[in-house]
C-alpha cells in the first residue's frame, strides 16, 4: 500500500466517525477537538485491523501521531 491510500483510508475513517470531511492531512487531530485520548485507542485498533499490522508499545506516542501525515507514515513503515 502506498502512503496516498493510507491517508485516504484514515480520512475516511475520521470522516465516518466524526462526520467531518474538511480535515487536512497536516491538521492536528487533537488540537482541532476531533480526536481525544479514548478515540485514539479506537484509531489504533482500526489501523491494526485495516492494514493488518501489529503496533507495538512505542508506536502509541500521541505526540508523534498528531495528524494524518504522521499516522500514514507509521502505517507505511510498518508494512
Amino acid at each position: 500500500m502506498d502512503i496516498t491510500k493510507a491517508k485516504l483510508a484514515l480520512r475516511e475513517f475520521l470522516a465516518g466517525s466524526f462526520k467531518i470531511h474538511d480535515i487536512k492531512n497536516s491538521d492536528d487531530i487533537f488540537d482541532t477537538g476531533i480526536v481525544h485520548s479514548l478515540f485514539f485507542i479506537q484509531l489504533l485498533i482500526f489501523i491494526e485491523k485495516k492494514f493488518k499490522i501489529e503496533l507495538e508499545e512505542g508506536d502509541f506516542d500521541i505526540n508523534k501521531l498528531r495528524n494524518i501525515n504522521e499516522i500514514a507514515n507509521l502505517i507505511v513503515n510498518k508494512l
